[in-house]
């Protein structure tokens, strides 16, 4: 199916977790879920732990963080993210609540931007009035997916270009772990910025792409995103300090008062003068 949005445009594909700037490298946390069905026990178990580990993060930013945006997706299994999110996809389940977290998956060749992602979910804030921006969230890979597909998290604002905060390579076992991630000074005071979480999937050879379809055509590759949270601080309001040397300017009424009592007394001296 054609793609939703622009064209695709070459980029040097990100190596394995890649670092940068104030990025903190994910952490590994336990988890007990695995892709596919889940029940109720595990699900419960998943949420504790990562829910846990994340307020963590969170609180050890700062006393001061303010909620900029949040969602558990806590909701029916459903192909459209509903909320704030707009979605990019090639086919009509790429993007998706799954198992009450985001899912990213798809099975194309090639290499993905930004601009021009595999698979996408967006969300747009304003973080007019706040700084110390940080994203928080839980993130599996789908057990399709090898060392050579990334998920990705980048922002903007209006039509600038993407700014990658935080990348890893989607190999392993399907399990959990967490990340929070700054987003650095020029996202602060902003009208609006976009935030995407998008995918960048890779078969090795057609034949591997056709034996992962027989197999188990609903594990393509690609990530499950939980737990997101977006927390700011409170720009603080700072006061002008007075001018150096300046008097105070007095209030009307206390000029009133000084002319009065300037008049008192020179009617005092005159009655003493004419006694």
């Amino acid at each position: 199916m054609a793609r939703k949005m622009l064209q695709r445009h070459c980029v040097r594909r990100l190596p394995a977790a890649v670092v940068s700037g104030e990025l903190q490298k994910p952490q590994p946390m336990a988890s007990a879920l695995k892709n596919g069905i889940q029940t109720s026990g595990t699900q419960k178990m998943k949420k504790n732990k990562i829910a846990l580990g994340l307020a963590a993060l969170a609180v050890s930013g700062s006393a001061l963080a303010a909620p900029v945006f949040s969602d558990e997706f806590n909701r029916s299994n459903a192909n459209n993210l509903g909320g704030d999110w707009s979605e990019i996809e090639r086919n009509g389940n790429d993007v998706a609540i799954s198992g009450n977290a985001l899912q990213l998956r798809d099975d194309n060749r090639g290499v993905a931007s930004a601009s021009s992602p595999d698979a996408a979910a967006t969300f747009s804030v304003s973080t007019l009035g706040l700084e110390d921006l940080f994203l928080s969230f839980a993130w599996a890979p789908l057990i399709a997916s090898e060392d050579e597909d990334v998920l990705n998290v980048s922002w903007r604002t209006g039509d600038n270009a993407w700014t990658n905060i935080w990348s890893s390579g989607l190999g392993g076992d399907g399990g959990w772990s967490s990340a929070n991630v700054g987003l650095g000074a020029s996202a602060a005071n902003l009208e609006s910025i976009d935030i995407r979480f998008w995918t960048d999937v890779d078969h090795s050879s057609i034949l591997e792409a056709l034996a992962g379809l027989i197999s188990n055509p609903l594990a393509n590759e690609g990530a499950r995103i939980d737990w997101i949270s977006l927390t700011g601080n409170p720009i603080p309001v700072v006061e002008a300090p007075p001018v150096s040397g300046s008097q105070p300017v007095p209030e009307p009424a206390t000029l009133a008062l000084l002319g009065l009592g300037l008049a008192g007394l020179g009617a005092l001296r005159r009655k003493q003068r004419a006694a």
